[in-house]
């Protein structure tokens, strides 16, 4: 049977490697799980982008198709569409989409600089977990010398002998 001195040497390095793997897979999980956030929100800005493209596109043409009919209800009408009223009119309706534009325009640039927000903060989140696992394994490490080193004290002080002596020299 191996003496108590040897069973907490292997039961001191045994607890300190798995702390040390634990929070080296913690940390790796994390990090996959933040890649895997990041690329969603790349997807997801992609996608706002297009999105914002198209609907600009789609407000320019119902602007185009509104002010052509307005200009065609008001040639059929016999006004001139340079001048007075219509001109008012005409101005009011282009105002009224411009400003449609304006808005869906903005809203989709908040939503990309929400997402721009959301990256940067998985970005720092990566950082300060990077600093902390390495902080935990030198913890681990540490704390495990530490229980090593207890366990010394406490066997030397019960026998009264030290079991390294055979590694000094006479």
């Amino acid at each position: 049977m191996a003496d108590p001195l040897t069973i907490m040497a292997i039961s001191t390095v045994v607890s300190t490697v798995a702390g040390v793997g634990s929070q080296v897979a913690a940390t790796s999980a994390a990090n996959a799980a933040s890649k895997n956030q990041q690329n969603i929100l790349d997807r997801k800005e992609e996608s706002q982008r297009e999105a914002l493209t198209e609907n600009t596109k789609r407000l320019q043409a119902n602007k185009t198709r509104q002010l052509a009919q307005l200009r065609a209800s008001q040639a059929a009408g016999g006004f001139s569409e340079n001048s007075g009223t219509s001109l008012a009119v005409f101005g009011d309706v282009e105002s009224r989409v411009d400003e449609e534009i304006n808005e869906n325009t903005n809203r989709a640039l908040d939503a990309l600089g929400n997402i721009a927000n959301q990256k940067k903060n998985l970005q720092f989140g990566d950082k300060v977990r990077k600093t902390a696992g390495r902080i935990k394994i030198v913890s681990t490490l540490i704390g495990g010398a530490t229980q090593f080193g207890k366990g010394y004290a406490a066997n030397y002080d019960r026998t009264k002998s030290d079991p390294f002596k055979i590694f000094k020299q006479s």
